[in-house]
């Protein structure tokens, strides 16, 4: 049984996690409209594409942005597929 603490502290955790979330889905359908930039603007503006995703530790969405990016603009570079799983792996998205 969990005690008052625990129990508030898995409240704070679950609350937390709810947040970033959201937060990072936000991010996401901000980078959205980016997909028609050029690659060297999405891949290497700091703060831009999934580099904005990165850097809040929304790496399951930036993986994600990624992909789009490349079926969107049908690009498969070997920077873009090198970052795809760095986010997958940074993500733990091991498979």
């Amino acid at each position: 049984m969990l005690s008052f603490r625990n129990k508030i502290v898995t409240i704070c955790l679950l609350f937390t996690s709810s947040y970033v979330k959201a937060h990072c889905n936000d991010l996401l359908k901000q980078q959205l409209s980016l997909l028609d930039t050029t690659l060297s603007e999405f891949d290497q503006t700091p703060n831009r594409g999934w580099r904005a995703l990165s850097q809040q530790q929304c790496f399951s969405e930036s993986a994600l942005l990624i992909e789009r990016y490349m079926e969107h603009n049908n690009q498969k570079t070997s920077g873009l597929m090198w970052h795809l799983f760095q986010m997958r792996a940074m993500a733990g998205q091991h498979q």
